[in-house]
């Protein structure tokens, strides 16, 4: 899709154009998410999209269920993820899933889950750089690396 199939098959109103890139706001299970669709070197193509959290929680625990709801609503559309991974920092939190929002407030702890269509990959995470980030990532293949 181009730029301007994009903007056209867009029910949101854009926010911003910038640096090849088209920002819009929606929602995607219940929760208000950026959204941003990033184009070719030319910016004529695109090669990825994003679902981004808008909203700031109050505690982890929430981020936690909320890439929960995030997950169920793609393996609704997609099907059982190809990949479904937690992934630690250190060995403390591992198989204490009561634990997890403490592990993701401190930064020990990602959560990615990636499906596969025949042209698109698709990633969900939930981690903590200098923030809590719930993001969903679509990739087209045939860009992929590009």
């Amino acid at each position: 899709m181009t730029t301007s199939e994009v903007k056209a098959s867009e029910d949101q109103q854009l926010l911003q154009e910038k640096d090849g890139a088209l920002y819009y706001t929606d929602t995607l299970a219940d929760m208000q998410m950026y959204v941003v669709y990033r184009f070719g070197a030319e910016g004529k193509q695109l090669q990825e999209g994003q679902y981004i959290l808008q909203e700031e929680l109050p505690k982890p625990a929430q981020y936690v269920q909320a890439y929960k709801d995030v997950k169920s609503a793609l393996a609704d559309e997609y099907g059982e993820a190809r990949i479904d991974t937690t992934l630690f920092q250190s060995k403390k939190y591992m198989n204490k899933p009561d634990q997890y929002p403490a592990a993701l407030q401190e930064g020990q702890i990602r959560f990615q889950s990636v499906w596969d269509t025949e042209d698109t990959q698709i990633v969900a995470q939930l981690w903590n750089g200098q923030q809590i980030r719930l993001a969903v990532q679509y990739v087209s293949k045939a860009h992929k690396g590009s």
